[in-house]
């Protein structure tokens, strides 16, 4: 399935896995930002027409690219290669965060009682 001739395909593949999550992830993020916006009772100068329903179909309608990409043999790679790989970024994303957050020391308390009065 791998060999020289078929590297654009490949290629084409894996590129195509980029840009469809990322159109997924968009989708997402404006269902929650708008979401987001309701609760918190900001008024936004734009109103969407078919909001959410737009959103929503988008996002369903790349789901659905993404797994159709299994039944086209020139894109199997699209979902093989594709998840694997983000998944992998995740887990070293969530690795190195883990290892970057450094817990403050501990001071002791300091009751107001024990602090001077400031002298005027």
């Amino acid at each position: 399935m791998l060999n020289l001739e078929s590297g654009f395909t490949f290629m084409m593949a894996l590129s195509m896995f980029g840009a469809m999550a990322t159109w997924f992830m968009i989708f997402l993020t404006h269902l929650a930002f708008r979401k987001a916006t309701k609760r918190d009772g900001t008024a936004l100068s734009y109103k969407l027409r078919f909001y959410p329903m737009a959103s929503v179909i988008g996002a369903v309608m790349m789901i659905a690219l993404l797994v159709t990409t299994l039944f086209i043999d020139a894109f199997q790679m699209t979902l093989i290669f594709g998840v694997p790989f983000v998944a992998v970024v995740v887990v070293i994303y969530y690795i190195l965060k883990r290892s970057c957050t450094t817990t403050p020391p501990v001071e002791a308390a300091v009751s107001s009682e024990e602090v001077p009065a400031k002298q005027v």
